[in-house]
């Protein structure tokens, strides 16, 4: 079996040029199909399907198309993008994602000489290790500290990540339909679909989405699902639905039209 990293459920509205994406937090507790309570990321053991029909199960929520990017897919786009520019406010690390962007520069404990806030460019592994971190620490007024929120701090930064990210595509083909179809060649063959989603599929929607700025919150909007924290005497620390504000996050999922 395997465990998703993250799952992320996303609306897209092609004639309104809209698009409505929410992080689902890897602790939910929920109810699988053929296995009975769990974490979400467990329902990801037996394939996409089962995490469709867990969806479906526990939100009533109807699932027409599902995209996996595993973590070589991943540093092979950011890669193909030329890197990723992230803001960071001070030095940071998880040391058990791998996510030491200054340890080779050297000081003490890894402190970097002449570090100064500011974009720094990551390439695929490096921002691999980035996005998976559930412990990242900042090095500041001398001290580590680490973010004490783990996957829903994860989540922020993931969604920043992919805002980034779509900027570069964003600024590279709004100008040139020719570039917005070079990147898709370039990306959607590191990707997997289920098999009624084809290329062709993915193109009319680039097309559509392609002069759209991802940094416009009003045409792209992230939202992490609503939770509260808790704890479980067989499943340890967990995550669940905090309602009534879930619920209306879900209907606006399920609403189309």
């Amino acid at each position: 079996g395997q465990r998703s990293d993250t799952l992320m459920v996303i609306h897209v509205d092609p004639a309104e040029k809209t698009g409505f994406l929410v992080s689902f937090p890897r602790d939910l507790v929920v109810d699988i199909p053929g296995v009975g309570e769990s974490k979400i990321n467990a329902a990801f053991n037996t394939g996409p399907q089962r995490v469709v029909d867990t969806l479906r199960q526990n939100f009533n929520l109807d699932i027409h198309h599902y995209i996996e990017v595993d973590f070589q897919s991943f540093k092979e786009i950011v890669d193909a993008m030329g890197g990723v520019p992230v803001y960071l406010r001070a030095p940071a690390r998880d040391l058990k994602s791998g996510f030491e962007p200054f340890g080779a520069l050297g000081g003490p404990e890894g402190i970097p000489f002449g570090f100064t806030p500011g974009c720094y460019v990551l390439d695929g592994s490096m921002a691999l290790n980035y996005v998976r971190s559930r412990n990242l620490e900042e090095h500041i007024d001398g001290e580590w500290r680490t973010d004490p929120r783990g996957d829903l701090a994860r989540i922020e930064r993931q969604q920043a990540f992919m805002r980034r990210l779509a900027t570069e595509a964003f600024r590279r083909s709004v100008n040139s339909p020719r570039t917005a179809l070079d990147i898709a060649d370039s990306t959607i063959p590191k990707l997997k679909a289920d098999e009624s989603l084809n290329s062709d599929d993915v193109k009319k929607l680039i097309r559509s989405f392609r002069r759209v700025n991802p940094n416009d919150p009003t045409s792209l909007e992230m939202v992490t699902f609503p939770t509260v924290g808790a704890s479980s005497r067989t499943l340890g620390s967990i995550q669940e639905a905090k309602q009534p504000d879930a619920e209306a996050v879900l209907a606006r999922l399920r609403h189309f039209g």
